[in-house]
Formats: C-alpha cells, structure tokens, sequence
C-alpha cells in the first residue's frame, strides 16, 4: 500500500512473517492480493564523499584552470618547454598570456595535472569573474540550492532559475551567491529568481541535474554524502515542492523517478514515503508522495524540516495532532491475539478489548500500540514462549521491518532478461526498496536437499576463477542421485554436460530451441560444436512452449535422440506433441530405446516395465484428479512414493 513495486518472476521470492513469527522466504506465486512483505523502515547509505573534483567533471568542457602553483610552473623550465611544445609559435601570444596570468585551459592542463596540487587551483569560464575551487567542497549552501533546484528549478541560456520568492528561502539562494560572488536577480516573469553563471549551469548538468519535471532526478552522488549535507538538500527539495496538509506532509512530481529516488533518500533517516499515483486535469500521471504516521512526521521535523517559517509552524500543529498510521501494522496470526488475551485476562478486556477485538476480527494490530501493550507487561511477554514465543514477539515491534501490504498483483508478459542474484551469508538484498531473497537459475522442491554450485569468472588477474568441470568433480564427491546443469550456451559448457553424463548419473540441463531437431543441430554445429560420436549419451529432449497470447504454457514436444550410423547422423524420434487447436497432447510414434534400455540396465522384463509404466500413468491421472499442480507438492508425494511405493 505504500506505492512500491517490483517485476519479478514466479520463482522468486521476498519476505512474509510466518506462523511461528518469524521472516521466512516466500515464493511470489504464493503472494496474493492482501498479503504482507518485508520492506525497509530503514537504509544505511553511504557518508564517503566531501569534495567534487571539478578537474574531473569538467575535463571535456571549455573551461579554464588557474593558481599561483600554475604560474610557478609556467616560470619553471619544465614549464615553458611545455608551453612551447603545445602551443604553436603562431599562437605566442597565448603562451604569454597562460605564463604571466597563471591560466590554462582544462584539456591542455589535464597533461600537466599531476605536477600542480588540485588545492591552489581554481575553476573559471572566460569573460566571467565567476569562479570556483577545483577542489570543490561540499556545503550546506550548495546542496540546498540543488535541493531547491530539483523541487522546482529549470535552466535558461546561461543561468539557473528557481521558482520561489519566500523571504526566508531567497535568504538562503542569495547567502550561496554572495559566498561565490554571484548575482542574484528577479526573472522576468516577476515571481522567478536567476543566478546568472554558464560555468555554475555546466557543472550542474554534468552531476547529473538536468531534464524537465517528467525526467529529473536525484543524482547517484547526492546519496554518498554525509547525513546532514542529504538532510540540507531534502529540505531545499521540500522547501521548493512541499508543503503540511491536514495529515500529512506531501511533495508531488510527475517525475516517478525522482519519487523512488526520494523514498529511498528518506529510508536514510528512518521515514516511511507513500506514493499514490493520479493524473491530473491533462491526463498526465503524477505521483504524490506522503509522510505520515506521527513517528515518521517527527523524524522529518527532526532531521529535515523546511526553511519557510510558515511551513514549519503548519508541521509544528500538526504534530500536537494524534496522527495514527493505520498501514504501520504487524499482521499477526490470528491464533497470536487469543493467547495473548488469555495470558493477559482482565487488563486486555478493560483496557483494550475494542481495539484488540477489531483487529483480531477486521484487521491487523497497529506496531506502535503492540509495543506499548508488550512495554506495561514486559516481564510477563519475556516469558512467553509456547505457542507464542514472547522475544519474537518483542522483536517485531523494535526491527527496522514495515509490512507493506500487497495492493495489486499483474501477471506481464516480458522478453527480456531474467536476472538471478545471490548475496553469499545473508541471502537476502533491497530491489526496489523491498526485501528480497537470493534467486537462482534453477528453482528445485526445498525437500530435495540439492546443493547449489556456482561458477565465477577469473578476477582481473586472471585469478579465483572457478569453473563448471571444478564443480561437476566436487559434486561427484558428494555422491548424488542427479546432477542439474546451468543452461548450455558454449562449447565448454557442453564438454562438462557430457562428461556428467558419462559418470552415469542422470544429467538434465536447459538449451534454447524451437523444437528438438533444432535443438540437435544446435548441439553438433558451431559455437557448441559436440561431436556427433557422443550425441546418443542423450535420451530426451523435452520443449517446452509458452502461448503469449492465451498466457499458458505447455509441453510442445517429447523427443528421443535415435543414435547415427555412418551414412548418416542422428536423429529425432517425436514421441509426443502437443496439438494447439485441441490443447491437447497427442502420441506420434513409438520408443524404439525405452523398453531396451530400461531392461539392459535393471534386468527387469518387458511386462514388468509396461506394468511399472502402468502405474505410473495411475498416479499421474491422480495428480491431474485432485489437482496437484505445486511444485513442492508434487515433489513431496514423489519422494514418499518412493521411499514406500
């Protein structure tokens, strides 16, 4: 319900609180419209940058570099041979200039970078007295100005623009210009203030400030800074876009970029955003962002506030208002509130039984007056440990976990790429601003107690390289009952799959392809390059198909490899097909390796293994019956059928 989303697959999973109150792992196909997921109440960023090295954002630009260390140099001997090898006799008259005012052009002072110190020198543009430190440093007056800047600035030929005329703010744009010896002046529109500097423009622009209201956004260096300077451009942001409602303070824009930006910026300083989409009298979508919740709005006033008195006083009211956040909830099992009212008997019945009833009944209970339930019986919530486990229980209420609420659920068709991360010890990472665990390419029943084993490419070094062979050996130590491969793309990719396969264990992998004959050809031609002698290691291959526009998927094609001969090479034997028309899966031809295969490995007779297949078409049936379509499932009944058929 705050406004967040994320584009995952089925398989993947986030974080939902389980019956024994603790944060467990779920898969996206079990989530549903209603649910909760674990999302950040707070982000720890980094504090790791103080100065903007100007030499480095402005190499490419028409700017200039000037110092006394630069005018040493130029009167050094190593510095008039520069002089000379780099500007041409017919241009002298520069050389004398550059040498006898201590100035060069950035690109032709990037040759020479090294020898001056970055702290003598200074950034200006030509026919302007405007100039500022190579060493930038960043202050409280220069990042409330790009905070303002991107609540409501824009640009014109050679200046920046901001749209505001507080006196309280104006104070604090013209404090930034006199530091800097810049002129502050009123737009021509009569509500508009300028600063009028190219060189201030182009820096700007070149960390990142640029687009209109539909494409601004933060730019990644502000996140880097320390705490109280992120503070400084959030209130200049707020300042310039925000203002109190009657609940809640609000910020809109119709840049959703800039509105993830913010929410995450704010996760910083421990403040819940919202966002609510809506489009305004053109029909253009423009998101509103919303603090609310009185723990969040006194975070806000705490570390950021707003420069306008007036704006201030409105957030101070709304403060002495006993603002509630009904989202800030713990979704508590239901069995969780009858065993707490029965520990606690008559102070629940007398003190809180209407709130307690109502969420027990309607909704779930809100976290800040659990933790205040659980602090006037603290001792006896401690001792609580079956079948509520009072420590957990104490946990949820102090974590820095919200539990966002699953407002709509898409299924999207999508071409693109799928991408699986893993974070070694912790499992989990931030997508989005959502909690999510480690995904992996290969998504097997949790009851199958398989090991992963992942590949990693050589360091630059050409060190820490581990290869697929490598783990296709250590997984033979392991003694398995089948071993998985990735997907197939390459020819050393190949040379493990059938190597795997000739240890005798089951092998499986994936292979993009249309149909089983092209699967083949891709096999024994170039980049995969298998020899033909090998290809009967394989028994199967089955395609699957996915119909975009019905949105099923379904097993196009069930083929057997039939091994070659010398005049001729391997080929497809198509068992099964699956016929659209009917949405139906139809027999083509017979096995001609089944019966023989199975039999030369397990001595079992012809009837035996029809009477085996028998059966296993019975429980098949029975799965399609009674409607067994999870995964996890079906591979629970498989093992126990196994284990004791």
């Amino acid at each position: 319900s705050s406004g967040k989303t994320i584009k995952v697959t089925g398989d993947h999973s986030l974080f939902s609180l389980s019956d024994d109150l603790s944060i467990k792992p779920i898969k996206v196909s079990n989530l549903k419209k209603g649910s909760f997921i674990a999302v950040p109440r707070y982000i720890q960023l980094p504090e790791n940058l103080e100065k903007l090295n100007l030499l480095e954002i402005l190499k490419d630009e028409d700017v200039f570099v000037e110092g006394e260390k630069l005018k040493e140099f130029f009167n050094s001997k190593e510095g008039r041979i520069f002089l000379i090898k780099n500007i041409p006799t017919a241009k002298r008259s520069r050389r004398y200039s550059y040498r006898d005012k201590g100035f060069l052009p950035i690109k032709l002072f990037k040759k020479i970078e090294e020898k001056i110190p970055i702290e003598d020198l200074k950034i200006f543009k030509r026919g302007s007295k405007f100039s500022l430190p190579a060493d930038l440093l960043i202050d409280k007056e220069l990042v409330f100005l790009l905070g303002c800047w991107v609540g409501d600035g824009c640009y014109d030929k050679n200046s920046i623009i901001i749209t505001m005329n507080d006196d309280e703010f104006l104070e604090r744009i013209r404090s930034f210009c006199e530091k800097y010896k810049l002129s502050l002046k009123k737009h021509s529109d009569g509500f508009s203030f300028m600063i009028n500097s190219s060189l201030l423009k182009r820096i700007m622009k070149k960390l990142g400030f640029g687009g209109d209201s539909f494409t601004k956004r933060i730019p990644e260096f502000i996140f880097l800074l320390k705490k109280e300077l992120k503070a400084e451009f959030l209130k200049g942001l707020f300042s310039a876009e925000g203002w109190v409602s009657k609940y809640e303070v609000k910020l809109t824009t119709y840049s959703k970029e800039l509105a993830s930006d913010l929410e995450t910026l704010l996760l910083n300083f421990g403040i819940l955003v919202r966002k609510g989409f809506y489009k305004d009298k053109l029909g253009k979508e423009y998101v509103e962002c919303r603090i609310s919740s009185k723990v969040f709005l006194e975070k806000f006033t705490q570390f950021i506030n707003f420069e306008q008195g007036y704006k201030r006083s409105s957030l101070n009211k709304l403060l002495q208002v006993d603002v509630h956040d009904v989202s800030d909830v713990i979704p508590l099992p239901k069995f969780v509130y009858k065993e707490i009212k029965y520990l606690f008997k008559k102070s629940i019945s007398q003190n809180y039984w209407k709130t307690w009833h109502r969420a027990y009944i309607k909704s779930n209970i809100g976290r800040n007056y659990l933790s205040r339930l659980i602090n006037e019986n603290i001792e006896s919530f401690q001792e609580l440990k079956n079948p509520v486990d009072g420590k957990k229980l104490l946990e949820l209420t102090t974590n820095e976990i919200f539990w966002d609420k699953i407002k709509e659920i898409k299924k999207v068709d999508y071409d693109g790429y799928v991408y699986d991360l893993s974070v070694e010890e912790n499992e989990n990472f931030i997508c989005n601003n959502i909690i999510a665990h480690n995904t992996r390419e290969l998504q097997l029943p949790d009851f199958l107690h398989w090991v992963p084993l992942t590949t990693r490419e050589p360091n630059p070094e050409g060190l820490g390289e581990v290869s697929m062979l490598s783990l296709l050996v250590n997984s033979l130590r392991m003694r398995p009952d089948r071993i998985i491969v990735g997907e197939i793309r390459r020819a050393r990719e190949a040379e493990v799959l059938f190597e795997a396969m000739h240890t005798g264990h089951s092998v499986y992998a994936t292979l993009h392809a249309d149909t089983a004959e092209q699967a083949l050809k891709r096999l024994i031609n170039p980049p995969i390059n298998v020899p033909e002698s090998v290809i009967e290691a394989l028994h199967l291959f089955a395609v699957a198909f996915r119909d975009r526009r019905l949105g099923i998927r379904r097993m196009f094609q069930l083929s057997e490899i039939l091994p070659g001969s010398e005049k001729r090479g391997p080929q497809i034997n198509t068992l099964y097909r699956w016929k659209p028309s009917k949405d139906e899966i139809i027999k083509e031809n017979e096995s001609y390796r089944l019966i023989d295969e199975i039999s030369m490995h397990t001595g079992l007779s012809n009837q035996d293994i029809m009477n085996d297949i028998q059966e296993k078409i019975k429980i098949l049936k029975w799965f399609v019956e009674k409607q067994v379509k999870d995964l996890n499932k079906i591979g629970r009944l498989v093992a126990i059928y196994y284990s004791s058929p």
